[in-house]
């Protein structure tokens, strides 16, 4: 293996760096960003903080209890000032805000929303919202031809994507069916305006679903019992009439099923529904749980055990893993899965992968001493690209609960849409200020082809994971904003490796750079000039 070490910081106006000996490795700091007793201006002094998110421009928002008033104590606080309060005028006229069962942040800002509305016409009733747009009212009819004459009923949980597709766990009330409320998942499609544009009802009661051979009886009405990625696909919890319990994607494919093998020696589901935890990502990767046969608990991410109790994870505990809790799981566009850990010794931590984020009795944030890591249904949150982490704390010495956020950096492969023949992988990452990344190009056209490595501050299409196609392969960074390149010796049919350390500057922080490598054969050793490889997205984060 060849190994070449050093950083092009062109984009910094430095001159070319000489090979730089690996320093210490950065330290992740948690952010508090809202703590008990906090003032929000115009609200009142936080109690309580029970529902987060982030996305991936560092935007967060919570659901917070204040001191203020009993009907106008709750409110939505976006990066920590008021977005929408309890008490506030809304849509349709005469409605005002008397509380949320659900909601969700996309990228773009945008709220999805399942609100609590009262009139003096209509009284108490809820509502689908998109900001401030009325999506579906309860008691309004239905636009889907699969479900004629039936009205929305029970609105439980709702889920948002960045192509403004809104994905919800509800009741409806159908006339077709004897039942007297049919539990439901629907999707909306909607405009820019925030129009809808479709109704698609996905799954209902007394559907037949044609993968299980049987009746559907119910889809979850909690937090986490289905999700949706950028591209519409969609992962849910089902049970059927016959009783079977089963995981399935975009209803036609089942990753697990009642009775059937789970992802380890002798293991049969015999559980799914209590408490599903679903989340899958845009690169098609998922991550859910369920009980074996024995009473066990398994996290299978994509198709592979990733967490089963009774594990022993070093960098928690000597202690092995325990049922764990309520709190949901992530997998993100870089394949990390964030979650929370239990162990039969009282440890508990929010975990990244198979590495503590923060642990009760350990971490410390701000020099205090974390006492409680929160267990419930909304208990943390990750961006959807993986660089953030948001999640709600209890800090000793009376301090009380706090938000705290992490940056992890990010370094996301960019496969293209057409693939390339030669490989850039990521061996090791912590992509911060004072960080190093490791990274590997293979599969040349023959030993004896220089790897070269492109640094660029924009991709080729912006916004887009596809480039443009050259007879060296798909070309994803664009070439006109190439800051600094990097030569390695003549590739030996081993992996090339790339060690490069990243000063602890401050700058740093948020750079961007797309990252492409090429073979090129300056020899004529073969036919193929230049082989190009796949891509990467960098993003520098604060340590």
């Amino acid at each position: 293996m060849r190994r070449v070490t050093g950083l092009p910081l062109g984009l910094l106006g430095l001159a070319w760096l000489a090979p730089i000996a690996p320093g210490p490795s950065a330290q992740q700091t948690l952010q508090p960003v809202l703590r008990e007793r906090d003032t929000i201006i115009g609200l009142g002094a936080v109690q309580n903080a029970t529902e987060v998110y982030v996305n991936n421009s560092r935007m967060w928002t919570a659901l917070v209890d204040t001191t203020a008033p009993i009907e106008q104590d709750l409110a939505i606080v976006r990066n920590g000032f008021v977005s929408l309060r309890e008490g506030a005028a809304f849509t349709p006229p005469g409605f005002r805000v008397t509380g949320w069962d659900s909601f969700y942040l996309s990228n773009a800002g945008d709220l999805a929303m399942v609100l609590k509305v009262n009139s003096a016409a209509v009284g108490d009733t809820e509502g689908l919202y998109f900001n401030a747009i009325p999506v579906a009212l309860r008691g309004g009819a239905i636009d889907s031809p699969l479900v004629p004459g039936a009205r929305w009923d029970d609105m439980f949980s709702v889920k948002l994507n960045d192509q403004r597709q809104l994905i919800l766990l509800c009741q409806i009330d159908n006339p077709a069916v004897s039942a007297s409320f049919e539990s439901t998942l629907a999707r909306f499609q909607l405009d820019a305006a925030g129009n809808v544009t479709a109704t698609d009802i996905l799954a209902t009661r007394g559907q037949f679903v044609p993968e299980l051979g049987d009746v559907l009886q119910k889809v979850p009405n909690t937090a986490h019992g289905v999700a949706i990625n950028n591209h519409g696909d969609f992962i849910v919890q089902v049970t059927t009439l016959a009783g079977l319990e089963a995981i399935l994607l975009d209803m036609t494919e089942v990753l697990a099923i009642k009775g059937g093998t789970a992802p380890v020696p002798g293991g049969i589901w015999k559980t799914l529904s209590n408490g599903p935890r679903l989340s899958i990502n845009d690169r098609g990767g998922y991550v859910f749980s369920g009980t074996l046969e024995g009473d066990t608990f398994l996290i299978v991410k994509n198709g592979e055990k990733f967490a089963f109790q009774g594990d022993v994870l070093e960098e928690l505990s000597e202690s092995p893993l325990a049922r764990g809790s309520a709190a949901p799981y992530y997998i993100t566009n870089t394949g990390d899965v964030f979650w929370r850990a239990e162990t039969d010794a009282g440890d508990e931590a929010f975990m990244r992968n198979h590495t503590p984020i923060v642990t009760n009795g350990v971490t410390t944030v701000n020099g205090v001493l974390v006492s409680r890591v929160e267990a419930s249904d909304n208990a943390f949150h990750a961006s959807t690209d993986g660089r953030f982490w948001i999640g709600r704390i209890e800090l000793q010495n009376q301090v009380g609960r706090a938000l705290v956020m992490a940056d992890f950096g990010l370094v996301l492969p960019i496969p293209g849409c057409a693939g390339n023949a030669a490989t850039l992988t990521v061996e090791s990452a912590e992509p911060l200020a004072g960080g190093h990344l490791t990274l590997e190009m293979d599969q040349g056209q023959t030993p004896g082809v220089r790897p070269i490595l492109l640094f660029s501050t924009r991709a080729r299409i912006p916004g887009s994971e596809c480039g443009v196609h050259t007879p060296a392969g798909e070309l994803l960074i664009s070439t006109s904003n190439v800051i600094a390149r990097l030569i390695a010796p003549p590739w030996d049919g081993s992996p090339t490796r790339f060690d490069l350390p990243i000063p602890a500057d401050p700058s740093l922080v948020d750079v961007k750079l797309w990252i492409q490598g090429y073979f090129r054969d300056v020899g004529g050793l073969t036919p193929e000039d230049f082989r190009l490889t796949n891509g990467l997205r960098v993003e520098i984060g604060a340590p």
